[in-house]
């Protein structure tokens, strides 16, 4: 079974960095060292990235322009986000160069930025299609559910499914509330993109639930 439920480029987060400085956060500050790292624009011996807000939005469909202005805004304020229109060849170009404070992120973190993965953890990986679709919780949710269901071997009635108490579920997304977990669960239910039950249990008294992933109602 494919790691991924849909074939495009993926998008990471990095859950101790989204504790830190906000999901939201996380993501650009992940993509911009990302992009950063296979840049080929050197000023100051520093790689930049030159884009505008459309570019941005063409990385993040899930997010409107407004939002994704705040968080640059947000993060340009507390410098992790450093940005500049001096590169620009003509004057009356405003369109921002960025790149990452990596000094002011360790700080932060409290932790040494490795490479491109930023803090020495595994990642959460999500697909911006889904985010678009179902919404952005909603797809970081069901790409990690993938990920289990991949080394699932237990089979009812034709799903493959994954047994996990809600306190392992949160372990894994630290940066959500348990309301917003809830939600999460409560939307995807609903949307009959998850099966969501717990009549496989042994016992009546156990609610642990079990979850799997209805494909029909995922996008190819």
């Amino acid at each position: 079974m494919p790691r991924f439920l849909i074939k495009e480029p993926f998008l990471k987060i990095q859950p101790s960095l989204a504790c830190k400085i906000g999901l939201n956060e996380a993501i650009l500050i992940q993509q911009t060292t990302f992009l950063s790292r296979v840049s080929k624009h050197v000023f100051d011996s520093k790689r930049w990235i030159y884009n505008t807000y459309d570019d941005w939005k063409k990385q993040f469909p899930f997010w409107s322009k407004r939002t994704i202005e705040r968080i640059i805004y947000g993060l340009e304020q507390k410098r992790l986000l450093f940005s500049t229109t001096e590169f620009n060849k003509h004057k009356n170009d405003f369109t921002k160069w960025y790149r990452v404070n990596e000094q002011e992120l360790e700080i932060v973190t409290g932790k040494p930025i490795h490479s491109d993965m930023l803090v020495e953890e595994y990642p959460i990986f999500f697909l911006p299609s889904l985010a678009v679709r179902f919404g952005l919780n909603e797809a970081i949710f069901l790409q990690q559910l993938r990920y289990w269901i991949n080394q699932s071997e237990k089979y009812r009635d034709d799903f493959v499914w994954i047994v996990k108490s809600r306190e392992k579920w949160l372990s894994e997304f630290p940066f959500w509330s348990l309301s917003t977990f809830k939600r999460t669960i409560q939307n995807l239910t609903e949307l009959g993109v998850i099966e969501n039950t717990d009549k496989y249990n042994e016992s009546k008294m156990t609610k642990t639930r079990w979850f799997s992933i209805n494909y029909d109602k995922v996008p190819e």
